[in-house]
């Protein structure tokens, strides 16, 4: 699974974490993917990999990638993903390098200041997740909306509908 956002500081993190704690019997690996200029990756290294832990995760990756690069982050992801079990993983990027399962997008109170990796996510969506405001329903492109409000980030709906491995996303959808 894939949970990306349309802006920073929207609730991504929260949002994963809400899914984590909400599944903690899917004994999840979860990464946080980012761009930086200086990129290196390590476990357990940054502050939202070790909410992720606090959460309920197994096991819990940071890979940062030099900016524009993300595609170098593809070996370690394969490698996590080759041992198998349950992987969330944060990032916009990574619909560019995987299809996963199911891709959240993640919405504030506006989705009018769209980070320019958004665009992109937002082609291959399965469903939005509403953190805040009142998101206008046009904006969600009928695709399923789950409200995800603090402080539990999450709600049954949301998770049942991710237990069910629910197709949330349209028969006639290009990422797939």
């Amino acid at each position: 699974m894939v949970v990306g956002g349309t802006a920073r500081k929207v609730g991504k993190t929260s949002v994963v974490c809400g899914i984590i704690a909400g599944l903690r019997d899917w004994n999840w690996t979860a990464v946080k993917l980012t761009p930086h200029q200086h990129a290196h990756s390590r476990p357990h290294s940054n502050p939202d990999s070790a909410r992720y832990l606090q959460a309920g995760a197994v096991r819990s990756y940071w890979i940062r990638t030099p900016a524009g690069a993300i595609e170098r982050a593809l070996p370690l992801l394969n490698r996590i993903l080759d041992e198998g079990g349950n992987v969330i993983i944060e990032s916009n990027g990574a619909i560019d390098l995987l299809t996963p399962d199911l891709a959240l997008m993640v919405v504030g109170a506006s989705v009018s200041d769209l980070k320019p990796t958004s665009l992109r996510f937002l082609e291959c969506t399965d469903a939005f997740v509403q953190t805040a405001g009142d998101v206008p329903a046009a904006a969600t492109a009928g695709r399923p909306r789950f409200e995800a409000f603090p402080p539990a980030y999450t709600n049954r709906a949301l998770l049942a509908a991710i237990r069910l491995k629910n197709p949330l996303a349209p028969a006639d959808s290009t990422c797939r």
